[in-house]
């Protein structure tokens, strides 16, 4: 069986659905495809084309290095 429904997507992203009594209780293979539509639909960048954006920023030793030489010059911290 096929239900089709054209739902709005809250901004916490939290969909839920009654089926209906006819369904018989008892485990089920569920799939879901959900389709954009209209002008407001934003994409979502995946994780692929974030590659590369912290090029020539500092890595995480360089980070901690500038940090610890922070602490030792206040005194407050020391």
């Amino acid at each position: 069986m096929t239900i089709e429904q054209t739902v709005e997507i809250p901004a916490n992203r939290h969909v839920s659905f009654d089926l209906p009594f006819t369904f018989p209780v008892g485990r089920a293979k569920v799939a879901l495809t959900v389709t954009s539509e209209g002008e407001l639909a934003q994409p979502v960048k995946s994780l692929r084309s974030l590659r590369g954006i912290d090029k020539g920023r500092d890595t995480m030793e360089a980070y901690f290095k500038r940090h610890h030489a922070d602490n030792d010059r206040d005194p407050c911290t020391g």
